[in-house]
């Protein structure tokens, strides 16, 4: 017998005889076991359960829950680990304390977990946790990890109106995996227990299930079967459809590999850290991305491999529009100010809907073609320039190139500033294609505020080129007013 099938017979045994014992009964006003509606089954009448009082190191947490899903990943590099296993006690602890620092619970039922107040203290267990026959709690994670937590802490430490060392719980029959999930699902709808899953949670159950699915191919290749099979599991509101699944993933993928790259550079342990993301609002950068390099530059370069291999492309596009928000986090880490990373969303998402409308003619004279820009913001592009003269290509090499810095017109200028600079440049090329003069002077206005408000740490009090600039625009405005008004000029010279 495995360790696992042993460990599962065991603790079932320590339940059966737990059920046994009279004092484990909570007895109702008559006398009689009191009981518990539970909607065990979908579309079906409730079913009423017995309510027992049993030593709360007898269950186990939930492992599987969709709800810690995208806190597994961080715990398990965090403590050097491959997977959680159930079957460790360590690990239970791990799990524990991502239920009691994790964000994604309603405070309305369990009360307050750093200073104890209200809920669980004040008013006790009220509704019993829901076990299944192998000891894992279905639903009640949170509650029996405040739990634990107060009566870990000794003899003398306040639980309030719970009853020390115990849980209320009542058992389901066996179920299969599918009426587990169904069960789950209505669970987490009731919204004075529970806060939606959220979308990245969501993408991280996504992750699991297809890198653990066994394809009769492969993901891109998967089968009616294959995809009733994941939808069963994944589908949501959030993720209705096979197409919404699969992005999803890609989604979050880009997500990882964005914080495995980096992890090298901060103190704090990055891998799996999604928080991040959530914390700062950037989680659009990654949504935006994903359009662009599988909606368009993977397609583009697939269609004109001449301008390079798609493979080696979609690396390199990424860590150029990675290195960006690389500098944009830099930023907001020395100012606290958000304003720095919602920057680097909308120039991305622009240049991805302005690729989708275009006609993919590189050569075209057509004023409606921004595909070309694609050629225009590679060879702006640091990153690429330099990529097949760089040490390594590894990910966290490049993303310790990013912080090395450049000249530019006398000024040291990091590359990760400079990618996201291009990036804007190129952004602000597509949305000037057939825009009138007088607009694109106001964005040359426009421009100067931004340097005056957000980088004038780059221009001196006596910087020589800024007034050679100023200067050549006069000249450029005086020519052209000079072109517009002919008639003018002639009498003035007649004069």
């Amino acid at each position: 017998m495995s360790e696992e099938n042993t460990w599962t017979t065991t603790q079932q045994n320590r339940l059966e005889a737990a059920k046994r014992e009279e004092g484990n009964r909570i007895p109702d006003s008559h006398g009689n076991q009191k009981e518990f509606d539970v909607a065990v089954y979908e579309n079906q009448p409730d079913v009423s359960l017995p309510i027992f009082s049993i030593p709360i190191e007898l269950v186990s947490y939930n492992f599987e829950n969709v709800r810690i899903e995208k806190y597994k990943k961080n715990a398990c590099s965090t403590n050097d680990i491959d997977e959680l296993d159930p079957t460790s006690e360590e690990h239970q602890d791990i799990v524990q304390n991502i239920l009691l620092t994790a964000e994604d619970y309603s405070q309305k039922k369990s009360g307050d977990v750093t200073t104890g107040v209200g809920g669980l203290l004040a008013v006790g267990q009220r509704e019993p946790a829901l076990v299944a026959p192998n000891s894992v709690l279905w639903n009640g994670n949170r509650r029996c990890a405040i739990m634990r937590n107060l009566f870990d802490k000794g003899p003398t430490a306040d639980v309030g109106s719970l009853q020390r060392g115990k849980i209320k719980v009542c058992f389901l029959p066996e179920l299969d995996p599918e009426q587990l999930r169904s069960l789950e699902r209505r669970l987490q709808q009731d919204p004075d227990y529970k806060q939606s899953y959220g979308q990245v949670t969501e993408m991280a159950q996504i992750q699991t299930v297809l890198n653990k699915f066994e394809w009769e191919t492969d993901e891109d290749n998967a089968t009616q079967n294959e995809q009733d099979a994941i939808m069963q599991i994944c589908q949501s509101p959030n993720f209705p459809t096979w197409q919404k699944v699969r992005n999803g993933k890609k989604m979050i993928d880009l997500m990882d590999d964005y914080l495995e790259s980096k992890n090298g550079l901060e103190q704090k342990n990055l891998i799996g850290y999604y928080t991040l993301f959530e914390s700062t609002g950037t989680t659009t950068f990654f949504e935006a991305l994903r359009d662009l390099i599988h909606n368009q530059i993977i397609p583009w370069f697939t269609s004109h491999p001449e301008h390079g291999n798609p493979d080696d492309m979609e690396e390199q596009w990424k860590e150029m529009m990675f290195a960006g928000l690389q500098h944009k986090f830099k930023k907001y880490n020395e100012t606290g100010e958000l304003k720095h990373l919602k920057e680097v969303y909308t120039p991305i998402r622009k240049m991805a809907d302005a690729f989708a409308n275009a006609s993919g003619d590189i050569a075209s004279s057509n004023p409606g073609d921004t595909t070309s820009l694609i050629i225009q913001r590679m060879e702006d592009s640091t990153i690429i320039q330099e990529w097949d003269n760089l040490p390594s290509t590894e990910p966290e090499h490049i993303a310790e190139f990013v912080n090395q810095e450049r000249d530019i017109d006398g000024v040291q200028v990091s590359i990760g500033e400079l990618e996201n600079d291009a990036t804007k440049r190129t952004t602000k090329s597509l949305e000037k294609i057939g825009t009138d003069p007088t607009v694109l002077l106001r964005d040359v206005k426009n421009d100067l505020q931004e340097i005056v408000d957000d980088a004038l740490e780059r221009v001196g009090p006596n910087d020589i080129r800024v007034t050679e600039y100023i200067e050549e625009c006069r000249e450029s405005l005086l020519e052209l007013e000079n072109k517009n008004n002919p008639t003018q000029n002639e009498s003035e010279g007649n004069q």
